[in-house]
């Protein structure tokens, strides 16, 4: 989002802190507080390695403590777009998407512009003035 005087902005973040301590080897468990997050349920991440309990804004979880990919695109890749509604002069996009890795009900604010509503493994993305991935 650029502002009149020409100057980029950042969407504001609800308020998040996450601590971490090591348990065994590379791992980490994690606990942490998200005001952009009201959950119930599960989910898991291959890169790095994690997976996270969640109730309310709080919640739990172990993460490998690994380097990145070389490339994501030779990760398994557990979710599917099922729709899309892109409209250009709103800069709205909206998708309904079905996401094997993410099992929880809970509506999640990542940013201001950035909202979702989790069933299961289904989400509702609402993103606004966000980078548009419009195939060309």
């Amino acid at each position: 989002m650029t502002r009149p005087n020409g100057r980029t902005t950042i969407p504001w973040r609800p308020l998040w802190a996450e601590t971490k301590a090591r348990v065994f080897g590379p791992w980490f468990a994690v606990i942490g507080f998200g005001l952009g997050g009201w959950t119930l349920g599960f989910g898991f991440e291959v890169a790095p390695a994690s997976f996270a309990v969640s109730l309310g804004p709080l919640y739990m979880g172990a993460e490998r403590d690994e380097p990145p990919p070389k490339s994501y695109d030779d990760l398994p890749d557990w979710s599917w777009t099922l729709l899309r509604f892109v409209k250009i002069k709103w800069k709205l996009e909206i998708r309904l998407e079905f996401d094997l890795n993410i099992w929880q009900v809970s509506y999640v604010m990542a940013d201001t512009h950035d909202h979702g509503l989790y069933i299961g493994p289904f989400n509702l993305q609402i993103e606004y003035d966000k980078c548009l991935d419009i195939p060309t």
